[in-house]
């Protein structure tokens, strides 16, 4: 049995994000932990990183998640940890997030042999 990995890579201007934020209200795209964890000023640039995430798994699904099925937040050693309330396990998605001042950017690999 061989191992199929679905790679994909995916960043995002941080202008682009307000714009969609002057737009849509937060709980549209993130839970209430996520919005508690990183919904300040602070944590914006890791809301614009679990965006893209959700946004990518939400294709790669083919529409049968939404972003409220879909929560990332970070374990005690800041590690992501992604939450998925239908199909996936936390065993087969792998994420990688990162941001810069202006820009942020992910990574997201799945491992089709368990979808």
């Amino acid at each position: 049995m061989n191992n199929r990995f679905t790679k994909y890579t995916k960043s995002l201007l941080l202008s682009e994000f307000d714009y969609l934020l002057q737009t849509h209200k937060l709980n549209e795209f993130f839970s209430d932990d996520e919005i508690s964890a990183y919904g300040s000023e602070k944590g914006y640039k890791s809301l614009a990183a679990r965006y893209l995430i959700k946004k990518i798994l939400i294709n790669h699904a083919q529409n049968l998640l939404n972003y409220s099925d879909i929560s990332i937040l970070n374990e005690s050693n800041g590690k992501p940890r992604l939450l998925l309330k239908k199909r996936y396990t936390e065993t087969n998605v792998h994420i990688s997030l990162s941001h810069t001042r202006k820009r942020v950017s992910v990574l997201v690999i799945i491992d089709d042999n368990e979808l």
